[in-house]
């Protein structure tokens, strides 16, 4: 007797824990659905407009702000690839690699740039401006400026462009 007692007031208490759980846990889906954020989970190519500068590459950005650019054009700069990790950067060109602190890089250079724009991103600083037909446009304040960024309706950003460092920087997906 006492068992059935026990068991129909646990029902009783905990029935509307789980009702209630699981109606927020659907609301929150369609929000999810609704909006996508911005993604720091990504690996493009990319053209870019570096001051005088055009540059083609690749990118890979995750949450855990491991990045790592490799520039495939000018021919100059072909092979170079830089990689950052916590604040160490790994800078390697065929056989030759070397490791210094970030801090040694000018802020302003194109790799910073790009470091703090992902970093921005996976950080969450991000800042929703605008969503259009599934585009979304962020803004993310910089040591360098304003980024603008714009990204696809998976959040997966396609451009991001730093007027007053004059870089732009488009990605193929």
């Amino acid at each position: 007797m006492t068992y059935k007692f026990v068991s129909a007031l646990c029902v009783f208490f905990l029935l509307p824990i789980f009702v209630f759980a699981g109606c927020g846990s659907q609301e929150q889906n369609r929000k999810t659905a609704e909006t996508v954020d911005l993604t720091a989970d990504f690996s493009s190519d990319f053209t870019a407009q570096y001051n005088d500068i055009k540059l083609k590459g690749r990118l890979s950005s995750n949450r855990q702000k491991l990045i790592n650019i490799q520039i495939t054009s000018p021919s100059s700069l072909d092979g170079i690839e830089f990689g950052y990790k916590s604040s160490e950067l790994h800078i390697k060109r065929d056989d030759m690699v070397c490791s210094a602190d970030e801090a040694y890089i000018p802020q302003g250079s194109f790799p910073s740039l790009i470091k703090e724009v992902c970093a921005g991103i996976a950080d969450g600083r991000a800042v929703l401006k605008k969503k259009d037909n599934g585009v979304g446009t962020y803004e993310l304040k910089t040591s360098q400026g304003s980024a603008v960024i714009t990204a696809n309706n998976q959040g997966k950003p396609q451009k991001f462009i730093i007027d007053d460092c004059e870089l732009e920087v488009e990605f193929i997906h």
